[in-house]
């Protein structure tokens, strides 16, 4: 997908509050199953014809919040590259996320009549505790 493809998309779906635009090769996504049996994810090789499959990520102008999305995953980041930040509660995570995943679902029912299908979801949220502040006097 050609850089001006990427500022359509994210003008699109996200408005103009994405203004970085840049693609990555795709990012391998372990799925879970949920039966007796342990898979491990296991080395692959695709051959592809045709062009091959991206990630494209849109960044804020501060670069705090990138939407990544591929064939098949979407995700949402927080990052602090000043260092100077505070770091987010969940609630703003929250919210970004599911304001993120609705623009992204209305771009696909006005662009391609289909919704976007989910088979998983993950959350991640890092609170840093930090050993001084531990009760039990661990310092």
């Amino acid at each position: 997908m050609a850089l001006a493809d990427l500022a359509s998309l994210a003008t699109d779906s996200f408005g103009d509050r994405y203004t970085i635009h840049s693609d990555s090769p795709p990012a391998q996504m372990p799925k879970e199953i949920f039966d007796d049996e342990v898979e491990m994810m296991k080395p692959s090789l695709s051959l592809l014809t045709g062009t091959p499959p991206v990630r494209l990520l849109f960044q804020s102008e501060d670069k705090e919040q990138v939407i990544q999305l591929q064939r098949d995953w979407f995700a949402c980041n927080w990052q602090n590259l000043a260092g100077s930040v505070k770091y987010p509660r969940y609630s703003k995570i929250e919210t970004f996320f599911l304001e993120s995943f609705d623009k992204f679902r209305e771009f696909t029912k006005r662009r391609a009549a289909v919704e976007p299908s989910v088979t998983q979801c993950e959350l991640t949220y890092i609170n840093h505790i930090l050993l001084k502040d531990v009760p039990g006097g661990y310092a």
